[in-house]
C-alpha cells in the first residue's frame, strides 16, 4: 500500500512542485502549515469518551424543528447557520469517539493484563494521540515531518488517530479475554488499585463534565464565531444570543457526558456481577458487545 501511495503521490500536490520558493529551496510533499491545517486540540481527545465535547459535526449541527432552532429564530438567525462544532478545527464532519465500554477496558487492561504486549498498544496509541495535535504540538509534529518518510503526504495529521481507533478497541478486547477467562482478576488485591483508578479516568472524567461543563472551558463560541454574529446580529440581540448558545453547547456536553457515564457504569455492573458468578461468561460477553453497539 505504501508503494501505491508514493508511486501516485508524485502525480499530485503531495509530490512537490517545480516551483522555487524564496530560499531556493524546492517542496516535496504537503506544506507543513497546510497539512496541520486540520490539527486536534489537546481537550478534543476527550471526543473519544465524550463524542459531542464540542459539539459533533460542523454540517447541518442542530435540527430545524428543535428546541436550538426554536431559540435562534427568536433572535432572527437561521439555525442552518449555526454549526454545533465550536473547537479548533476549521470544521469537521465528526468526532473520533471509540466508545466509552471500549475505553473503560482499555485502561482496565494497562492494569489487569500481564506481560509486554499491552505496552506496545500504549505506546503506539500515545503516539498517534500526540501527533494528530499537530499545530498544537508542533515541536513534536515538525520532527516526523522534516525527519520520517512520506510523513509529509498526509493532507491532515488527525487522520492518523484511525490507529487509535485500532488499538483500544484491540486492548479492549485483550483485557474483556483476560477478565472472562480468569473470573477472579477483579479480585485479586494487586488489581483494586487498578479498577478503581479505571473508574476515576472514565466515568469520573465523564461525571465532571455532566455536572459542571462550564468550568473547564474559557468559552463556548469561537473568535471566527464571534466575529461573524457581530456583523450578523444587531448589539442588543448579540449578548443574549451568546449567552443561549453557550447554554445549548453546556447542555449537549453535559448530555453527552451523562450518557457516557452511565454506559460505563452498566458496563462495570456486567463486570461486577460476573465476577460474583451471578453472570455467565457468555452473558456477560453478549451484554458487554450490546452496550458497545
Amino acid at each position: 500500500m505504501l508503494y501505491y501511495i508514493d508511486s501516485h503521490s508524485s502525480e499530485t500536490m503531495r509530490g512537490g512542485s517545480e516551483l522555487t520558493s524564496a530560499d531556493g529551496k524546492k517542496q516535496d510533499g504537503l506544506g507543513l502549515q497546510y497539512a496541520t491545517a486540520w490539527s486536534y486540540g489537546k481537550a478534543e481527545t476527550f471526543n473519544m469518551l465524550i463524542p459531542n465535547l464540542y459539539g459533533g459535526t460542523s454540517q447541518g449541527g442542530f435540527s430545524q424543528d428543535g428546541e436550538v432552532a426554536g431559540v435562534l429564530r427568536n433572535y432572527r438567525a437561521d439555525v442552518s447557520q449555526v454549526p454545533a462544532y465550536w473547537g479548533p478545527q476549521p470544521m469537521t464532519s465528526g468526532p473520533v469517539y471509540l466508545g466509552a465500554v471500549a475505553l473503560l477496558l482499555a485502561v482496565l487492561g494497562m492494569f489487569v493484563l500481564r506481560g509486554r504486549s499491552k505496552w506496545w498498544v500504549f505506546v503506539v496509541t500515545l503516539l498517534a494521540v500526540l501527533l494528530s495535535w499537530g499545530s498544537n504540538f508542533m515541536g513534536f509534529t515538525e520532527l516526523f515531518f522534516n525527519h520520517f518518510p512520506m510523513y509529509n503526504k498526509f493532507r491532515a495529521v488527525s487522520s492518523i488517530l484511525v490507529i487509535a481507533e485500532f488499538t483500544i478497541p484491540l486492548l479492549a478486547i485483550f483485557a474483556l479475554k483476560e477478565i472472562l477467562s480468569k473470573p477472579d482478576t477483579l479480585k485479586l488485591k494487586e488489581n483494586r488499585g487498578g479498577m478503581i483508578a479505571t473508574l476515576v479516568l472514565t466515568a469520573g472524567v465523564a461525571l465532571i463534565l455532566a455536572v459542571a461543563p462550564g468550568a473547564f472551558f474559557s468559552g463556548f463560541i469561537t473568535t471566527q464565531e464571534m466575529a461573524a454574529l457581530k456583523q450578523a446580529l444587531p448589539a442588543e440581540h448579540l449578548a443574549p444570543f451568546v449567552a443561549n448558545l453557550t447554554e445549548m453547547r453546556e447542555a449537549i456536553i453535559a448530555s453527552d457526558a451523562w450518557r457516557s457515564f452511565f454506559i460505563i457504569m452498566i458496563g462495570c455492573l456486567f463486570l461486577f456481577l460476573y465476577q460474583q458468578r451471578k453472570l455467565k461468561a457468555s452473558f456477560t460477553l453478549a451484554g458487554i458487545a450490546l452496550l458497545c453497539l
